[in-house]
């Protein structure tokens, strides 16, 4: 933590607000589905401090990262070793009151750090292209020599061999709760559909900390039905259910039955010896 102890004392993410309070956000953003979520009782130092410690935790990795790369060129490995380097999702910290993730489709969770040098690169450079992260394993068993093992459809897939001009985003559950979202993000514009909450979309030029939702701004009306056609036109060649109808199960209730307003109890199911 004391590599950030320059943080103004101040400091907040420029999109933060007391969670929970924003207007014209999907149901599933209203509350704390489980309680480590719940950050209305941290004040500000509360929320530098956990910054800091967030941070420094990235610098860790960051250095472990570049001993890991160092031991590679020590090995002799540069010329034949193509390797990537990434995480599954991102952090709020802060942003529209939120800590961790979520069922949602923000920048701060959705648009993660990637980095890929193939076998052989001498030097960098950056590609700001549209990626989805299960393309991935394609990209890099495409230029290995178990190459032979994908698809048609996967190599086709990889980066490098297509140039995406948006990317494509989709949520089902979590420990059980359900939350389906599908959402299709753009350049300038992201668009977030759900069958049983409210639609979403944002003008990442005007509001790049996506805080005005304008799903229902007649002025947008033409874009948000080109991104929903879009996105739909994506589903249903994924032959996902959700492009089909039919019922879904309340936002936030669990597969089993039990309402949303219900607390997971991770001991309930544990033999009542280790309970004690």
């Amino acid at each position: 933590m004391a590599l950030y102890d320059d943080l103004p004392e101040d400091y907040m993410p420029d999109n933060f607000i007391p969670q929970f309070t924003e207007t014209g956000k999907p149901q599933a953003q209203g509350a704390p589905y489980w309680p480590c979520q719940d950050t209305r009782g941290l004040d500000q130092a509360d929320w530098r401090r956990t910054a800091q410690h967030y941070f420094g935790f990235c610098s860790f990795i960051d250095d472990l990262f570049g001993q890991f790369r160092r031991k590679m060129t020590d090995l002799g490995l540069d010329d034949s070793t193509s390797l990537s380097f990434t995480a599954d999702h991102g952090e709020m910290l802060g942003a529209h009151g939120w800590f961790d993730k979520g069922p949602f489709f923000y920048e701060e969770v959705m648009r993660i750090p990637m980095l890929i040098r193939d076998a052989g690169q001498a030097a960098a450079k950056v590609d700001d292209g549209f990626v989805n992260f299960r393309d991935l394993f394609p990209t890099m068993v495409a230029s290995s020599a178990g190459a032979g093992i994908l698809t048609e459809a996967e190599t086709a897939r990889r980066y490098g061999a297509t140039r995406q001009d948006h990317a494509t985003y989709g949520y089902d559950a979590y420990q059980g709760r359900q939350f389906k979202f599908r959402g299709i993000r753009e350049a300038r514009y992201k668009y977030a559909w759900s069958p049983h909450d409210i639609e979403e979309l944002y003008d990442l030029d005007t509001d790049p900390g996506e805080r005005t939702n304008r799903a229902d701004d007649p002025t947008l009306a033409e874009e948000k039905a080109r991104l929903k056609t879009r996105l739909f036109d994506w589903m249903r060649a994924e032959n996902d259910a959700l492009a089909h109808g039919g019922y879904q199960l309340p936002v936030g209730s669990y597969i089993d039955g039990r309402p949303a307003n219900e607390q997971h109890d991770h001991q309930q199911h544990l033999n009542p010896a280790l309970k004690q």
